[in-house]
């Protein structure tokens, strides 16, 4: 059993590892991906957080990207995109 965890682990070590590699800025840099750079992050950073976490974005609410869009908007105004 401890064997399988351990395999996992070290897949998994590996996989970071690989994606990390590939795409460094992950490591270190702020990239919002998709609605969060474009939708979210603005309407956080226009609003405030309190409006902007039950925004309703194509009629539905995303709790998960809103906050995502908040936290970033909060933390690192520069990365707004134009």
């Amino acid at each position: 059993m401890r064997d399988r965890v351990a395999a996992r682990v070290a897949w998994v070590v590996v996989c970071v590892a690989l994606v990390l590699a590939r795409f460094p800025l992950l490591a270190n840099g702020s990239r919002p991906y998709a609605e969060e750079g474009i939708v979210e992050l603005t309407d956080a950073a226009a609003h405030g957080l309190g409006p902007s976490l039950f925004a309703r974005h194509l009629g539905y609410l995303s709790m998960v990207a809103n906050s995502a869009g908040a936290v970033e908007a909060s933390v690192s105004p520069a990365a707004i995109p134009c």
